[in-house]
């Protein structure tokens, strides 16, 4: 079968040569009358010479001789129309001939073209309809996309792909539909990558608040086993309320619950909510949960440094105010009178502290030295001062202070010989309790109180809490 090329390159020749048949039949037509004029002349001239009648010549044979001459040019001009008829025809014949073929390249050539417009209408047809699905795939992907927390960890990315999304259906519009084909197929790829950004994203993200869930309902419920926990103390059993607590604290307790529980607070809203949505909805950056693990890592320690110091701070003060108690039993039993017995009064840095109960100012602090002060007749003031010794921010032990004020002279190896005997009586009491004696000198008050100032530092639970984080710096459970 021709191709449409080479029927056109046909057409135009048959065009060409039908052209120069008409010209050839426009020049036989005007060679033949112009032959025509000049046979229908000469026969004229003949006929015309053949009138005039020969000398001689009798009327029959004049007769004959124009019969003889008419027939003549009657053959003649029936032989000269014969070969102008068949000419005539021949031309014709080639004419039809020509017109046929051009006929027939004319059909061949429209039905060629029919058949390339309905392989074009086709194949639009096939292209639109290609367009539409990968259309329809790419709206599949994207609502795969947007049902993913995609602005939580990849934030713009959807909308820029989105953007041109929505100009896909533009050009299917305009019947740009290979070019609506391909970039449906980009974008939609565009949106499998988002969502696999996105869902790699969110299990990493899962892992670490798995985590630090795990870690804040550990916190909470040791916070609550904390506040049920009995103190067991020389003095008898307790159930320290979240005042007292922040108190043995110095403070730190109620902030530190108060975080745990917000904290909580919003596990059980991600918990509640499902976590998806959850981020939909979230402020706080992708990395914030990172964040988050490592302060409930941190928590772990905070807590451990909390309970130490609570527990430590009430367990020895009531060991040292139950062993002054004894100490002034003892000595009262020995004729010595009691001249003042507690707790002194807080530091003015811990009376000032935000934290310290404001109903306690100007009496006297629980987690300060205890102080006896007894006199015997005729003898000076022996003071007994138990001390809270502590280390990395926490009381570890109670250290026994013990001098003698004079209000009177007194001979210094008889001043000596009160103290070593009172000391051996308190430590009747406890024999493993270090005992510091304060003898002689002219400012036994200074020396006792700088030894004092030497053990009883000041409570710090950061520095417990440091202390625990170096201990269980291999990791938490």
């Amino acid at each position: 079968m021709a191709s449409e090329m080479q029927l056109r390159s046909r057409i135009r020749s048959l065009e060409q040569e039908l052209e120069r048949i008409r010209s050839n039949q426009q020049r036989l037509q005007t060679e033949s009358l112009n032959r025509i004029d000049r046979e229908t002349q000469a026969l004229r001239d003949n006929y015309e010479r053949a009138l005039v009648r020969m000398q001689n010549e009798t009327e029959a044979a004049y007769a004959a001789r124009l019969r003889e001459m008419q027939q003549s040019m009657s053959d003649q001009m029936n032989r000269t129309f014969q070969e102008l008829q068949t000419e005539a025809d021949r031309v014709a014949r080639e004419q039809e001939e020509k017109l046929r073929e051009l006929e027939q390249c004319n059909d061949e050539l429209r039905a060629l073209l029919k058949r390339a417009q309905d392989l074009t209408e086709r194949t639009e047809e096939l292209h639109c309809q290609l367009a539409k699905e990968a259309e329809q795939e790419m709206a599949k992907s994207r609502e795969s996309a947007d049902a993913t927390p995609h602005e939580f960890f990849c934030a713009g990315d959807f909308d820029v792909i989105n953007a041109h999304a929505e100009a896909i259906s533009q050009e299917i519009a305009a019947k740009m539909y290979q070019a609506a084909a391909s970039d449906a197929a980009c974008v939609q790829l565009d949106f499998e990558l988002l969502r696999s950004r996105v869902t790699q994203s969110l299990q990493d993200w899962l892992m670490a608040y798995q985590e630090y869930a795990r870690i804040i309902k550990l916190l909470n419920a040791q916070i609550e086993a904390l506040e049920k926990k009995l103190v067991m103390t020389i003095e008898g059993v307790y159930n320290l309320n979240v005042t007292e607590m922040n108190f043995w604290s110095s403070g730190t307790y109620l902030p530190f619950r108060n975080e745990v529980k917000q904290a909580l607070e919003t596990v059980n809203q991600i918990e509640s909510l499902g976590v998806e949505a959850y981020l939909k909805e979230a402020k706080e950056g992708r990395r914030a949960i990172y964040s988050s693990l490592r302060q409930a890592h941190a928590w772990i320690d905070t807590l451990a440094g909390i309970q130490n110091c609570i527990l430590s701070e009430r367990v020895l003060s009531d060991e040292r105010f139950s062993f002054g108690r004894r100490i002034a039993q003892k000595l009262r039993g020995m004729d010595y009178q009691i001249v003042r017995i507690g707790f002194r009064k807080p530091d003015p840095a811990m009376e000032q502290a935000p934290w310290y109960p404001g109903e306690k100012a100007h009496y006297t602090d629980p987690m300060n030295s205890f102080e006896l002060q007894m006199q015997m007749r005729g003898a000076g003031v022996l003071h007994v001062v138990i001390v809270p010794v502590r280390k990395e921010g926490v009381a570890v032990r109670n250290d026994c202070l013990v001098w003698m004020e004079q209000t009177t002279y007194c001979d210094p190896e008889v001043e000596a010989r009160l103290v070593n005997v009172n000391v051996e009586r308190i430590r009747e009491e406890d024999p493993t309790r270090e005992i510091v004696k304060v003898i002689g000198g002219r400012d036994r008050a200074s020396c006792a109180n700088k030894a004092e100032k030497e053990r009883k530092i000041q409570p710090d639970p950061q520095r417990q809490i440091r202390k625990v984080g170096r201990r269980y710096q291999g990791g938490h459970s």
